[in-house]
């Protein structure tokens, strides 16, 4: 049978019959890569091959009917501005679900190199330092926020120099917050990290940076 091809919903697989682990089987042969997941592989298929592709509902969804278990939980964080009417106060939602070892690895070969940054323009000392982390996890998502962990220091924040360690920390922590969600460990991240001096930077960022955040009125 075709993995892409759409089931009749009577026919899925269901948790605790042993055809889950059928289905799975037979249709993990396809071995999906990037390019056959982005031509349209059905849900169904994904999650039985390619589930950390799918958005956490749809997992949720298909997992307490087909094979049981734990569910993914998302935790909210709402985050203000202290003594400020300027900022709004927002919020951002994050869940951990950890990529397939497979898939950190491939990431990690791909991502190794010099992490040293070169600014185009004065609004580059701004703008680069902005984690991207809404939008899946690529390897050139992960090039531009392993960039930021490395060379914080960099960020020219236009505010009260006295604020400028807090917004870096913010920057940081959101940053690694993202990476250790999808299962990317320090040591990763120094994997990726080609150069000694780079290896030695992140990991004093991080020291320094989480003196911030762990501060109380941060």
């Amino acid at each position: 049978a075709q993995p892409g091809a759409s089931i009749p919903l009577k026919l899925l697989p269901k948790a605790g019959t042993g055809s889950w682990e059928l289905f799975k089987n037979v249709t993990s042969r396809v071995k999906p890569n990037q390019k056959t997941v982005a031509k349209g592989m059905s849900i169904l298929a994904r999650f039985a091959t390619a589930p950390h592709t799918l958005p956490a509902s749809i997992l949720n969804t298909l997992k307490a009917s087909m094979v049981g278990g734990d569910q993914i939980t998302s935790k909210t964080f709402v985050l203000a501005q202290q003594d400020s009417t300027t900022y709004p106060v927002y919020a951002f939602r994050t869940h951990t679900r950890h990529l397939p070892v497979e898939c950190i690895d491939h990431l990690i070969k791909l991502c190794m190199g010099d992490r040293q940054i070169v600014f185009k323009d004065d609004k580059d000392k701004i703008r680069i330092f902005f984690p991207w982390t809404d939008s899946g996890v690529s390897a050139s998502i992960i090039k531009h926020n392993l960039n930021i962990l490395v060379n914080i220091s960099l960020a020219e924040c236009k505010v009260d120099p006295r604020e400028t360690c807090n917004l870096q920390a913010q920057l940081f922590l959101t940053t690694l917050t993202w990476f250790e969600s999808a299962g990317f460990t320090m040591e990763h991240l120094k994997q990726m990290c080609s150069l000694t001096r780079d290896k030695e930077k992140l990991a004093k960022q991080r020291i320094e940076l989480r003196a911030v955040w762990e501060k109380d009125n941060f």
